[in-house]
């Protein structure tokens, strides 16, 4: 039978959500000074507000990934403190159980899964847990992050937009 997670977010979910965080905290800071070296180099000043949409995305972001790391630090240690860990390469001498159905797909003291078995044992259903009663499959969920991640894109692209309007138009 699976294992019960503690309530919430596992840890690997949490680890997937700050590295989408991280990666749109890099890409307003990117876009950013994109747009100020666009206006530099013109000796022309930046609009200020274009330079305060992209540095308000880039504190919000940065503040958003320190958060969740605390809260994927605390995860991780309740998870191993529960005597499991969701996360593939990490905590080799708890068991591994997977993200979604609590089911174990690696043992304790078992060696790290590459990605192919790793992959194929999750696909499968495959569970170590006593009393299972072999494969089962479970639908995938959808992942939440990606919607944040396209709207936060969506901003980036309309700010390259209006920087390069800014430049072109003012000209």
């Amino acid at each position: 039978m699976a294992r019960r997670l503690i309530p919430g977010p596992t840890a690997e979910q949490l680890g997937q959500a700050m590295r989408i965080v991280a990666l749109d905290a890099w890409i307003f800071a990117g876009v950013m000074f994109l747009g100020f070296a666009l206006n530099v180099q013109d000796r022309r000043p930046v609009g200020l507000l274009i330079l305060s949409v992209y540095l308000g995305g880039f504190i919000a972001f940065t503040m958003a990934f320190h958060t969740l790391r605390v809260i994927f630090s605390y995860r991780v240690t309740s998870e191993v403190g529960f005597g499991y860990t969701t996360l593939p390469r990490q905590n080799q001498d708890v068991e591994q159980l997977a993200s979604g159905t609590g089911r174990t797909i690696r043992a304790a003291g078992e060696p790290f899964l590459d990605k192919e078995t790793l992959h194929h044992r999750i696909a499968s259903g495959y569970d170590l847990s006593a009393g299972a009663g072999g494969p089962f499959r479970f639908p995938k969920k959808s992942n939440r992050w990606s919607t944040w991640q396209n709207a936060s894109f969506v901003v980036a692209g309309l700010g390259v937009i209006a920087t390069l309007l800014e430049r072109f138009v003012s000209a």
